[in-house]
């Protein structure tokens, strides 16, 4: 039902978690 949604976060959450050790 949400496959493309469900990527689109996964690639997010990747992002944000790269910033987030970024700024750390």
């Amino acid at each position: 039902m949400m496959q493309r949604r469900k990527h689109m976060m996964s690639r997010e959450k990747f992002i944000s978690v790269l910033f987030r050790q970024q700024q750390s």
